[in-house]
Parts: structure tokens; sequence; C-alpha cells
């Protein structure tokens, strides 16, 4: 009804291919010392039996809400051994999206768990809104996205300020809208602008989407290489699926 085929199966699919792709093109070009993957939150889509997210609204789901969690540990522990070959560190920060806030937490606790005997590996569990790092003078930011998007600047300053004074480039990154969109801040001049920027995501349009006119959206995955001696984003890579 919503004119594509989408499935968990379609799900896995695509993820892992955009993986392939862009640690293949990132590789090629650049040479990685580490990889940090996150899926900016909703990777679960539910939290309950029911199908429900955590608020209780009911949505589409492809199968029950065991099957879900199991391809997810699956699909993520997967894309992490296909990072290992291409780089000697993989980080994965997991972030909770407000679909499965519970469930994403326990997901990332798994997920340690699994990793907890590997040095290649550092799994970023904890429940935090907002987690951070800085790559030579690059500060980066992880969030859902589903929040008040005004203020974020004022809360990365606040929250990280060491960090913050060591920077010359900030980068917030979201998910939640399954489109991209890009704002700069500009503080006292642009070389103190925070970059909030929503990242595209590779699921299918459900029925919901399609009947409020949220249609046509690219789906793809999105890599970006920083380097420790230079400022800003050094490279950008998409893999674009249909």
């Amino acid at each position: 009804e919503t004119g594509e085929r989408y499935n968990i199966d379609i799900a896995k699919e695509r993820f892992l291919t955009s993986i392939r792709y862009l640690a293949q093109k990132s590789y090629q070009c650049y040479g990685i010392k580490k990889f940090i993957l996150s899926t900016l939150g909703d990777t679960l889509h539910i939290d309950s039996l029911k199908s429900t997210t955590t608020a209780g609204t009911y949505v589409e789901s492809d199968t029950r809400a065991s099957k879900v969690f199991q391809t997810a540990l699956d699909v993520i522990t997967e894309a992490i051994e296909i990072l290992k070959n291409y780089a000697p560190k993989v980080e994965f920060i997991n972030i909770n999206g407000n679909h499965c806030e519970l469930s994403e937490q326990h997901l990332g606790i798994a997920l340690k768990a699994y990793y907890r005997n590997d040095e290649q590996v550092h799994i970023d569990s904890q429940p935090k809104n907002r987690k951070y790092r800085l790559v030579g003078e690059n500060l980066l930011a992880w969030n859902h996205g589903d929040t008040n998007m005004n203020t974020l600047p004022l809360t990365v300053a606040t929250e990280v300020p060491e960090m913050w004074g060591k920077s010359k480039f900030r980068l917030v990154q979201l998910g939640h809208l399954h489109s991209t969109k890009k704002k700069v801040f500009q503080a006292e001049d642009e070389f103190n602008g925070v970059i909030v920027r929503h990242f595209s995501s590779l699921s299918g349009t459900d029925f919901w989407h399609d009947k409020n006119n949220f249609k046509g959206s690219q789906k793809r995955g999105t890599a970006l290489v920083f380097s420790d001696i230079e400022v800003g984003i050094i490279g950008e890579f998409y893999k674009t699926v249909h």
C-alpha cells in the first residue's frame, strides 16, 4: 500500500550492503585508523510485545519483538566484523531512540557483552542521550534528535566544556527524521558555529509515513571521514539504496 516492498530481510541486506560499500570506499581513499559506527537510534523500531513504541503508540513491524532484537544484534555484530577488516579499531556508539528506548539500551548491553574480550572493539553502551568524541580539533556528538534542537549547541558546550575549548569544528549527528537536514548555528563567528545534521535512514516507508506524505526521501547510509591533524570533514561517502 505504500508503493514499495520492505521487510526485516530487506532491512538487513540494505544495512550490510551499505557498511561494506562505505568501509571499502573510506579505506581505499583515506586509509582508516578507526571506525565509529552508530545507528543513531530507533534501530528496533518497537519496544514491546504488542508492537508499540516506548510511549505506547502502535507502529507497524514486520515480525515479533524477539526476532527484531535478535536480527539487530546479528546485523550490528556482522557490520562490526566487516569494519574490523579495514581498521585496527572499531567503536559502536549506542544511541537510544524514542521508539525503543528500553530495548535499545538492552541492545547496547548485549553488544558490550558480546565484545567484552575483543580488544579491537569498544562498545559505548552508556544510557546517555548525547555522546561525544574529540578527533584532533573536531568535536563530534551523537544524539537521536527527537528533542529541542535550538538548545543543542549550548548543551554541548555545557556538557563537554574541555572538548569544546579544544575544538574548532563541531558537529552534532542526528537521526529521527528519516531524511537529511542541515542547520548551522552561528555563535560569535562562523568558526565557532555548531553544525546540527540529520542523517538519512535506510528504512522503508510504512503506512503512517505514506499517509502523512512523508515520502520520497533518499534511503542511504553515510560515512564521514575526519583526521586528527585537519579541521572539519575531509571526506564524505554515500550508499543510496532503492
